[in-house]
């Protein structure tokens, strides 16, 4: 009777973790689904974050990106507080030597990392208590360019392989619409830029004379372009030897 009994349980069980697992699976289709009409890269991540507590059953998450203009260097984006409420991360920049065991083994190509008992820190990157952690990473054609992690700092329960094999999949969704995001939004920059350019030339066009277009040009480059600081340089006709400044940015945003 007792072998019978645990059978049956055993079954149960059995029946129980696959159930999960199907509705975790229905519920990251439906989630993929809504972060797809997102219209923003920071709405994707906000959502990202909101969705994967809501949905998935995830106690805390947190995403972060490898910061395209210096890989040694991790972007934050929106992650989940010690209180359970969404928190904004965008103006968190960290170098890789303050999670170096987490960055070389994502950089290995390793599916999903467990930390027991990781530090858990607060918004000021303070060491506030321990967690058990999970990371998986986010790739784009073998490139990490980011990860998503989640902590169990509410149930205290262990994170399961399944929710594990969870997050691995659900990483590898979020990679491919960050990389088409991510796109969408570059090519929108270059057409709006362009369009900018194609402005600012048919006004340079209307200029009556060769030193007022000089000085617009650069009053327009920065003022609409966006550049910095502008310099105009042109060969001397009188002697090809040099070259005449006729007009520049200088400190801090005034044309010479």
């Amino acid at each position: 009777y007792a072998a019978v009994k645990r059978d049956v349980s055993a079954e149960a069980q059995a029946e129980k973790a696959i159930k999960f697992f199907s509705d975790q699976l229905t519920a990251l289709h439906e989630i993929s689904i809504v972060l797809s009409l997102t219209e923003t890269f920071d709405d994707l991540c906000r959502q990202v974050i909101f969705l994967g507590q809501q949905k998935l059953g995830f106690d805390r998450l947190s995403l972060w990106f490898v910061d395209p203009s210096d890989p040694e260097y991790l972007i934050g984006s929106f992650g989940i507080d010690e209180n359970g409420q969404l928190r904004d991360e965008r103006h968190q920049r960290h170098h890789i030597s303050m999670t170096p065991n987490y960055m070389q083994f994502l950089q290995k190509k390793n599916r999903v990392l467990n930390v027991p008992n990781a530090p858990l820190r607060n918004e000021l990157s303070e060491i506030v208590g321990t967690v058990d952690l999970v990371i998986a990473g986010m790739w784009d054609k073998g490139k990490l360019i980011g990860y998503i992690s989640v902590d169990n700092l509410f149930s205290k329960e262990p994170i399961s392989n399944q929710q594990q094999t969870v997050l691995v999949l659900f990483s590898q969704t979020l990679a491919n619409l960050v990389i088409r995001k991510r796109a969408d939004e570059s090519l929108q920059s270059f057409s709006e830029r362009l369009a900018i350019l194609h402005d600012v030339t048919i006004e340079l066009s209307q200029n009556e004379s060769f030193d007022s277009m000089c000085k617009e040009a650069v009053q327009l480059g920065h003022q609409r372009l966006g550049f910095d600081r502008l310099s105009i340089w042109y060969l001397d006709s009188s002697n090809p030897g040099f070259i005449l400044s006729l007009i520049h940015i200088s400190e801090p945003t005034r044309p010479y």
